[in-house]
């Protein structure tokens, strides 16, 4: 199956869907040195079909006098047998979300991430596209302590809102502009496409019936140029797209929750999975795998996979 030359292209060339699963263990810590730590070793994290091939994450946020740092590991990530080392991109910036991408040279892979950081939650999401592969995967984890809100400051039903900001990536060529030139016989790398939206999130801390999650990933754009939404044969920037929603589910004690992902006519299309964190639940984050669930991209099988934060 082609993919987008370099060069670019307004066509749209699908990206082979990635359903392999990976690996993954339970995860989520910060380490002394200020970096934050995903891989096997944690406790809070994704769960292996969404976590994909990435097996590690090292994400340091920086303190104003030192730039933020990102490192990704696992099959597919890594470079020579080890993490590999992406530089932050503040130009590829979506709202909510640090852009960071990594490429060793013009004919190879080109990795666009994204990472967000949110009162002890930390969520990403990452993928790249060559020889009609999609390898990606998304993870979060908590860096701090958890607590749910007191009585008190809970309303009425126990019911609370987080709102935030999401972005996905899909098994889609997008925006061309950050890819290094060819230096030889090129394998033709992909620069993914994204997808953007607004999290909302309620969660039931009362306990009355159990407690419980539920929400959604509303306002749904692809960023990039891949869907034609006036008919005129050209695809267009920002196209909207349909809404992810998050079938109700249990909260567990130590504040994390997993579930179903359904869109608006109750198909289930995949699974998301995240936590609560800070001293009264003050942020959730996550993450989310989904499959063939935007109606106008039917030339090919579509994945995406996602990551999540919000805030009361």
């Amino acid at each position: 199956m082609a993919l987008l030359s370099a060069c670019g292209a307004s066509d749209v060339f699908p990206l082979a869907p990635d359903l392999d699963g990976g690996t993954q263990d339970d995860g989520g810590d910060t380490s002394g040195d200020g970096n934050i730590v995903i891989d096997d070793t944690v406790q809070i994290a994704a769960p292996a079909d969404i976590a994909n091939e990435i097996d590690s994450v090292t994400f340091n946020p920086g303190d104003g006098s030192t730039p933020p740092t990102l490192s990704i590991g696992g099959a597919g990530f890594d470079v020579a047998g080890a993490p590999a080392e992406y530089v932050r991109k503040p130009g590829l910036d979506v709202p909510g979300f640090q852009a960071f991408t990594s490429q060793v040279d013009g004919d190879s892979r080109h990795y666009l991430a994204f990472v967000s950081e949110e009162d002890g939650i930390v969520a990403m999401a990452a993928g790249s596209g060559q020889f009609a592969q999609f390898l990606a995967g998304a993870n979060f984890t908590r860096t701090g302590t958890y607590s749910e809100p007191l009585a008190s400051n809970v309303p009425d039903l126990g019911s609370v809102t987080y709102t935030g900001t999401y972005v996905g990536i899909l098994n889609r060529a997008g925006d061309q502009g950050d890819l290094l030139p060819p230096t030889g016989t090129s394998g033709n790398p992909v620069q993914i496409a994204e997808i953007t939206g607004t999290t909302i999130v309620q969660a039931d801390f009362s306990g009355d019936g159990g407690k419980n999650v539920i929400g959604g990933i509303f306002d749904r754009t692809v960023v990039d140029p891949i869907i034609d939404t006036d008919g005129d044969g050209t695809p267009d920037a920002n196209a909207p797209v349909e809404n992810l929603n998050f079938e109700i589910t249990g909260l567990n004690e130590d504040g994390t929750f997993s579930g179903t992902v359904i869109k608006d006519d109750f198909t289930a299309v995949g699974g998301y999975a995240g936590a609560f964190a800070g001293q009264e639940a003050t942020a959730v984050g996550g993450a989310l795998k989904v499959n063939n669930h935007i109606d106008q991209l039917t030339d090919a099988p579509t994945t995406e996979y996602g990551a999540f934060t919000a805030t009361r």
